[in-house]
Order: structure tokens, then C-alpha cells, then sequence
């Protein structure tokens, strides 16, 4: 017997033993750090045991986010011809937000940059489906679908008192978002 539900097993057996050390040695460390030695005191709750867990996943998935795009970039360290007039380019490091779904990644893209086409451009982003926005693929895809399951909002017969002005501009800003990621994704990002 394992000591974990089915599930638990489950979720775990995707990791090796080393790596499932590493994250109890993480939980632990980030206990002592949170609660001191002697763990969390009597009249703590589940929920802010698991409000601590959460905040340290989504600390967790951007920095792996960051780890393996900065991998994933090194694949780039070499000239690379411009898209325009074929001439090579070398690679710059240009740092930019990406809003992921556990939080803000920060982004070290290769930017290459033509001198006589007067233009920049970034292989990576093809490789990774990323535009030029500071979503991820991910975020992008859930303003596109709330966008779109919010038509009506434009299209009902209710007084436009009837909707709050946050969220009004909220629609607008998913609806301008998601404008632009079908644009990119027609200019082939």
C-alpha cells in the first residue's frame, strides 16, 4: 500500500521519486517559512492551509515556465535569416511579461533584429504559439471563449443601465483581445 488514494497515486506516478522528494522537501521548507517549526497552529483552517499550497503551485508552474522557455530559447542562440530579405540576423534577449494562468512568467525571447528591413522578429514565438500580447496561449483561449459566450451581452434588448460599466468594459477589453489573437493567428503566430 502506497499511503495515498487512488487519485493521489494516480497524479503521482507522472513524477520520479526524485523529483516527488523535491516537492515534499519544497512543502516542508515553505511550512517552516509560513508556520515556523512547529507547523501551523490549532485553529488553522483547511482553506488557508490550501491557500498557501495554491500560491506556492502557481510559484511553482511559472518559474518551471520560465525554466523551460529559457531552454526552449537556446535553440535560438544562432543567427537566423530574416523573414523579409533572407539576410542573417544574430539574436538580442528581450525580456516581456506573459500573464500564464498561474500568474506572471517573465518571458527571455530571442529578438532578432534586420537592419537594412528595418524590422524585428522573434522565431521562438512561432515554435511556442505565442503573439506579440502578454497572454499566453492558455489565457488567450479562455478571453476568446468567455468573449464568446458573452455575445449576447451586445446583442440583448436589455437598457444598457442594466449592465454595470466594469462590466461592460470588461466585454470590451475580452472582445478587443480576442480581435487581436485571431489577427496574429491569420498572420501566422
Amino acid at each position: 500500500m502506497s499511503g495515498f488514494s487512488k487519485a493521489v497515486t494516480k497524479r503521482r506516478s507522472r513524477f520520479s521519486p526524485e523529483v516527488l522528494a523535491k516537492m515534499q522537501e519544497l512543502g516542508r521548507m515553505m511550512g517552516r517559512d509560513i508556520y515556523g517549526e512547529d507547523g501551523p497552529p490549532l485553529e488553522t483552517t483547511f482553506s488557508e492551509i490550501e491557500d498557501f499550497g495554491h500560491e506556492l503551485g502557481k510559484m511553482v508552474a511559472t518559474e518551471f515556465d520560465q525554466i523551460m522557455q529559457r531552454q526552449h530559447a537556446e535553440n535560438y542562440d544562432a543567427e537566423h535569416a530574416c523573414p523579409q530579405c533572407g539576410k542573417l540576423c544574430g539574436p538580442n534577449v528581450k525580456h516581456r511579461d506573459l500573464t500564464t494562468r498561474d500568474g506572471t512568467a517573465d518571458l527571455s525571447e530571442p529578438q532578432l533584429h534586420c537592419v537594412p528591413c528595418k524590422r524585428s522578429f522573434f522565431p521562438q514565438r512561432i515554435e511556442l504559439r505565442l503573439d506579440g500580447t502578454n497572454y499566453s496561449p492558455s489565457v488567450l483561449e479562455r478571453i476568446v471563449l468567455t468573449s464568446s459566450q458573452s455575445v449576447c451581452v451586445a446583442d440583448c434588448q436589455q437598457p444598457a443601465s442594466a449592465w454595470s460599466k466594469s462590466t461592460a468594459d470588461g466585454f470590451k477589453r475580452a472582445r478587443s483581445v480576442a480581435a487581436d489573437w485571431r489577427e496574429s493567428k491569420n498572420a501566422g503566430f
